[in-house]
């Protein structure tokens, strides 16, 4: 499956030891699979995977974890739908599977997971297909660093959801806001999203 829609594979091993039990010829095996490019790495950094490498060629970029296993059905509509929105309008498409939504709660001052189908605030970067242009202004820009910072202190709050309002919170509020009047809308397969 994966060899039918790639063109290549960049392949980022981010565990601490680097898993130097799998050896590089392995994912360079069979000739029919697509060219693989191995990054082994001890940074940890969630926001490595966003980095523009120049063995990046393609327009379209899929970010996947290794364990997230996606139906050929689910793959092909998200190509699909990011195919028609790269045509259709002036903001480039962001697909995904995994969306989010959060919501302040006024009573703890707290940010805080919703349960919305009709919005989200975020999209995880479980499986996300984006234009390769993005991964320079994501990576690379000042307006994004709040959001890079914010990534980058998530492996510290996993054990909890909320996050207390803070000056970085509001920084990257605002720029949600601004990046939500592009139409970057998610795809959710078991989530029926309504107009609004």
């Amino acid at each position: 499956m994966v060899h039918h829609y790639t063109n290549s594979l960049l392949v980022m091993s981010a565990s601490p030891s680097c898993n130097p039990s799998t050896p590089e010829a392995l994912l360079r095996s069979p000739a029919m699979t697509p060219g693989v490019v191995l990054h082994r790495r001890a940074d940890r950094s969630l926001n490595a995977r966003f980095l523009p490498r120049g063995a990046i060629r393609t327009r379209a970029v899929a970010v996947c974890d290794d364990d997230v296993a996606l139906p050929s059905r689910a793959l092909s509509f998200a190509l699909a739908l990011f195919r028609s929105r790269s045509r259709s309008g002036p903001a480039p498409p962001l697909v995904g599977f995994f969306g989010r939504a959060h919501d302040l709660d006024p009573a703890r001052r707290e940010w805080v997971y919703g349960a919305r189908g009709d919005r989200y605030s975020i999209l995880l970067a479980m499986f996300l297909l984006l234009p390769a242009p993005l991964l320079r202004r994501y990576s690379c820009t000042l307006e994004l660093a709040p959001a890079r910072r914010v990534v980058e202190l998530a492996p510290a709050r996993r054990s909890s959801p909320a996050e207390p309002p803070s000056s970085l919170s509001r920084a990257v509020g605002r720029w949600w806001e601004r990046v939500t009047r592009m139409e970057w809308a998610p795809y959710v397969p078991h989530v029926r999203r309504g107009k609004g």
